[in-house]
């Protein structure tokens, strides 16, 4: 399997596209064009496919049936489960994932195989959509997790609260650190990668270090275990179990930054790391001041949620 199947292999859609330059070629309307164009997909299916999310045109999600005009470009992310099975496709939601809450500040554990936010072939399993049903209200998410990455994550609930965590997030006064492994040991304890990042033209999920196209990103790594992983194989590699505090908030900022400077992290599909069951990324502590307790409050994923590659002993303080 070369780099590109696998990434694909690791997607949760496959992405077809078809585009219309004249009139002639070009159906009346988008339920036209999906039946002629993806004529694999069940003709019948194409309404509930489109209110479940995953069709696009000229880059817009579309959720119900429009006319077209030239030159237009219609997308179709196209799910690899049965959409009437995608309950089931994705982590469900229980309450044990609030590590905090009051009347204005949720910390929420987002589990690995969950989005964040509605992503490209789906607009109804995700953690906002899960959130905004428990607590019935509108939720803001100023930041997020990769749809593989589990861990905590800091979200709104109150309208009063909203702009004032966005801002914390854009003023950089969040603390934000992770967990993850690599397949190396190091000579040092310290170290602090400053790399800008780019969209890569590889493959459109794909980051990379750019210093002529790319935003300014930095991550300050520290040594914090040393371990051992078994692969899929049976060889035992030597591992760094590495806390990681990223100063900015790139896109696969700490995947493109580990395999800048060594190793890809374990289980990263999209950057070449060892195979394994799971991406061994952890956001594992998110601290801020609350602006409305006027304290810092700091929280962390607790040890009956964290994953097995993490022993629960000595785990680092804020």
């Amino acid at each position: 399997m070369n780099r590109i199947e696998r990434i694909n292999n690791a997607l949760t859609s496959i992405h077809h596209e078809v585009v219309y330059h004249s009139q002639e070629e070009c159906p009346k309307d988008l339920l036209a064009a999906l039946g002629q164009a993806f004529t694999h997909i069940e003709p019948l299916s194409w309404s509930e496919r489109l209110a479940f999310g995953g069709v696009y045109l000229n880059g817009v999600r579309c959720e119900h049936n429009t006319n077209l005009t030239i030159p237009c470009r219609v997308e179709y992310f196209e799910p690899k489960f049965p959409i009437a099975e995608a309950k089931h496709a994705f982590p469900s939601f229980s309450d044990k994932y609030i590590l905090y809450e009051d009347d204005d500040l949720v910390a929420v554990f987002k589990p690995r195989g969950l989005p964040s936010t509605p992503n490209r072939e789906q607009s109804s399993y995700h953690l906002k959509q899960y959130l905004e049903d428990y607590y019935h209200c509108s939720v803001h998410l100023p930041s997020r997790l990769d749809t593989s990455t589990k861990g905590v994550m800091m979200v709104s609930r109150s309208e009063r609260m909203h702009g004032r965590l966005q801002r914390l997030y854009e003023r950089r006064l969040v603390k934000k650190e992770y967990l993850l492994e690599v397949p190396v040991r190091f000579d040092w304890e310290t170290n602090e990668i400053e790399a800008p990042i780019a969209r890569s033209a590889l493959h459109p999920v794909l980051r990379e270090v750019n210093s002529e196209r790319g935003k300014p990103a930095k991550t300050h790594f520290e040594r914090f275990r040393e371990q051992s992983f078994v692969d899929r194989d049976g060889t035992t590699h030597d591992s760094t179990l590495l806390l990681a505090k990223p100063v900015s908030g790139r896109t696969h900022q700490l995947r493109v930054h580990c395999q800048e400077f060594g190793p890809s992290i374990i289980g990263d599909n999209f950057y070449e790391g060892l195979f394994a069951d799971e991406l061994h990324l952890l956001s594992y502590r998110v601290s801020l001041w609350h602006p409305f307790f006027d304290r810092e409050m700091s929280v962390s994923v607790p040890d009956n949620l964290l994953p097995e590659w993490i022993p629960s002993e000595k785990m680092p303080t804020p």
